[in-house]
């Protein structure tokens, strides 16, 4: 081995920073009692990342949120600090 990381190597630290980076986040979230929904739609919408072509509907959707909890969780989100 030449010293170099493998692709896979890079993949595994790269997700690890993403992974770690989120877990704050998460924890900050709950430490400001940010309500379910916000957190679920947050959830969500790390779990669809690589996949950002569609619309607020459907991602309420994905959520499983009402309307009024999509609403109250994307205020949330903003006044969290997160460009919704």
């Amino acid at each position: 081995m030449d010293g170099h990381a493998t692709p896979a190597k890079q993949m595994i630290a790269e997700r690890t920073r993403f992974l770690n980076l989120n877990m704050d986040v998460f924890q900050s979230m709950i430490h400001r009692k940010l309500n379910r929904s916000a957190i679920i739609l947050w959830i969500t919408m790390l779990d669809n990342t690589p996949d950002w072509n569609f619309s607020a509907s459907e991602l309420q959707r994905r959520a499983g949120l009402s309307r009024q909890a999509y609403s109250t969780a994307i205020k949330e989100l903003q006044d969290f600090g997160f460009s919704c």
